[in-house]
């Protein structure tokens, strides 16, 4: 029960930080890049269709939460320092790019 509570309060927290460019830029980055992975059926409904858990999709994407059901499939944030090791992959690099193309950004 507490975990549910913290991650509704992070990505709450997250989600006003980064409307006001004040998220640290590793963190923006693997936002993006989970919004490049999340189902096209999650992100139109803007909830998460495959683990049926009523999630506003947005928050759940900015808290500290994982997703493997499905086809979102991704980790919780990594450090700034294993953020940087892997951002150099290409795979990254286009979801990131997908992602931010989904938000209008």
């Amino acid at each position: 029960m507490f975990k549910k509570v913290w991650y509704f309060l992070q990505g709450h927290a997250n989600y006003l930080l980064w409307k006001r460019d004040l998220l640290p830029v590793y963190l923006v980055e693997q936002i993006y890049y989970r919004f490049g992975k999340i189902d096209n059926n999650c992100f139109n409904y803007n909830e998460c269709q495959n683990q049926k858990c009523g999630c506003d999709l947005t928050k759940q994407l900015f808290s500290n939460k994982t997703c493997d059901v499905g086809y979102c499939n991704y980790p919780k944030f990594l450090s700034e320092k294993s953020w940087r090791k892997i951002r150099a992959l290409s795979l990254v690099q286009k979801r990131r790019a997908y992602g931010k193309e989904r938000l209008g950004e």
